[in-house]
């Protein structure tokens, strides 16, 4: 339940700074940047550092609800995006995630980004070899470039 409150504020807080005093700033830079994303296998935040307009390394929560059943988990996240014409963003996403029961799950996606939405197609492995198609759009805050 701890967890649950804890990744409940967590997205509210993310919601709440959205894209303050980011507007026009299309370009990836440097600094803090956040995602909120749902949909298969759940929800989930990430939060960490753009280091330069390609690379995004963060911490987060998800919640899985998966193959019958849902739980939460600790994830890491890595994150390459190739800046085409500053509008369009194909990107390469990985999602390692930690469940309660130390069991490790990968999660790689492909995807774009229009502006701050993100549309993905992935592959969630888990640590028994069984897997599955995921899908997921999200949002994203900070990192962009100032003018």
């Amino acid at each position: 339940m701890k967890v649950k409150v804890i990744a409940t504020m967590l997205l509210l807080l993310s919601l709440a700074t959205n894209v303050m005093g980011q507007e026009g700033k299309k370009s990836l830079g440097s600094g803090y940047r956040g995602f909120v994303e749902v949909g298969l296998p759940g929800i989930s935040t990430t939060h960490g550092y753009q280091f330069n307009p390609n690379i995004f390394v963060g911490v987060g929560v998800v919640g899985i609800s998966w193959m019958g059943g849902s739980d939460w988990a600790g994830l890491a996240n890595f994150r390459y995006d190739a800046t085409i014409k500053d509008r369009f963003t194909p990107f390469i996403d990985v999602n390692t995630y930690i469940e309660k029961d130390y069991e490790f799950n990968i999660h790689p996606s492909v995807g774009y980004r229009f502006k701050h939405f993100n549309v993905k197609v992935g592959y969630l492995m888990d640590g028994e070899g069984d897997g599955g198609l995921t899908v997921g759009i999200g949002f994203d805050f900070g990192g962009r470039k100032k003018k």
